[in-house]
């Protein structure tokens, strides 16, 4: 533990005033569980002293530096973004946690968990760097250590206080919600007869690893991603699509909004995987579809963690099939059907 907080706006080597550097971040625009995550802190780190907050619409990751920009030629930055854009196309999408918050030197930060894939992610930009610039000319950065910053302190101050501050507020954290946003919004609604619902959770529960109380696809290998969307074709399940072209809030609440409207007429139960960090828009939106679409006496919903009802490992599975395309979409299109958001 540190004694001291520092102020974070020194004059580090290579800068003055007017100056601006490149670099790689990643942003968080239109996230709900992100902006949901940042109003939890809200409260804190207005109030605590020496620090300021960063805006929802500042919040980022640093994960590589390019170059002062009156150093990097037009044509270079050009050649080095379309370096980048070809060696992430075959990057898969990756679940993360965020949080809970932490007291830095200079900072209040949500640290991302796991390290690994951003570090992936990092070393290809690196790379694309050196496709245009050659080994000696990538900028050097401290190790990795992915965080979104809620505030910076702007004075030197005691750390002890500040630090028992942030004990005593409630811890928050989010894991990114299970939709593939690789290509915008993809959601999925897996349907079945009410006589088969009992019969279908048990074989999907029978796929279960002795350590496992819930199947999460992406993390399974591919002889197991086989043998889950094989067990699932054998299975009397229709699933439906709902593809929207950004992966925002506006597409998140349309999606949920067609999945009931399409339920409306023939559903009579409909469950939705729980995600805390955005549990209280989800709530919303389903509360004013079922009343916009004349269900609320005949459609009961509910939003459930997914250990709770294998059903949900259905949605999540197709999802990832449809998405990543290729063989893994002709195992699950007989019995899908897409549609545009």
């Amino acid at each position: 533990m540190f004694d001291d907080v520092r102020d974070h706006w020194y004059w580090r080597p290579g800068w003055r005033a007017g100056r601006s550097f490149y670099t790689w971040h990643i942003t968080f625009a239109d996230r709900p569980e992100i902006a949901a995550l940042h109003s939890s802190y809200a409260d804190l780190v207005n109030d605590l002293p020496g620090f300021t907050p960063v805006p929802l619409e500042w919040l980022h990751l640093t994960l590589q530096g390019v170059g002062f920009t009156d150093r990097v030629p037009e044509a270079d930055l050009a050649d080095i973004v379309e370096a980048t854009r070809h060696r992430v196309t075959a990057l898969e999408s990756f679940p993360v946690t965020i949080g809970p918050a932490i007291l830095d030197p200079e900072t209040v930060q949500l640290p991302i968990r796991p390290v690994e894939p951003l570090q992936h992610l990092r070393d290809i930009t690196r790379a694309a760097i050196t496709d245009v610039w050659g080994d000696d000319a990538v900028p050097e950065l401290p190790e990795l250590n992915p965080h979104i910053t809620l505030a910076y302190s702007n004075h030197p101050a005691p750390a002890a206080p500040l630090a028992a501050r942030l004990r005593a507020h409630p811890a928050h954290t989010t894991t990114l919600p299970n939709e593939n946003k690789a290509r915008g919004l993809l959601m999925a609604a897996a349907s079945c007869p009410a006589h088969s619902v009992k019969t279908n959770r048990r074989a999907l529960t029978s796929l279960l690893l002795s350590s496992q109380r819930r199947i999460h696809f992406q993390k399974e290998s591919p002889a197991r991603q086989r043998k889950i969307l094989a067990a699932i074709s054998e299975l009397n399940f229709e699933v439906s699509l709902y593809a929207a072209p950004r992966a925002d809030v506006e597409s998140r609440h349309r999606c949920l909004a067609a999945i009931v409207q399409d339920a409306a007429a023939t559903t009579e139960r409909l469950v939705v995987e729980r995600d805390e960090s955005t549990l209280d828009f989800d709530r919303q939106i389903l509360y004013r579809a079922v009343r916009t679409y004349g269900c609320v006496e005949t459609l009961q919903y509910e939003l459930l963690a997914p250990h709770l009802d294998p059903l949900l490992w259905v949605p999540d599975a197709v999802v990832w099939a449809w998405a990543k395309g290729g063989e893994w979409r002709e195992e699950v299109r007989e019995y899908c059907e897409i549609q545009a958001i």
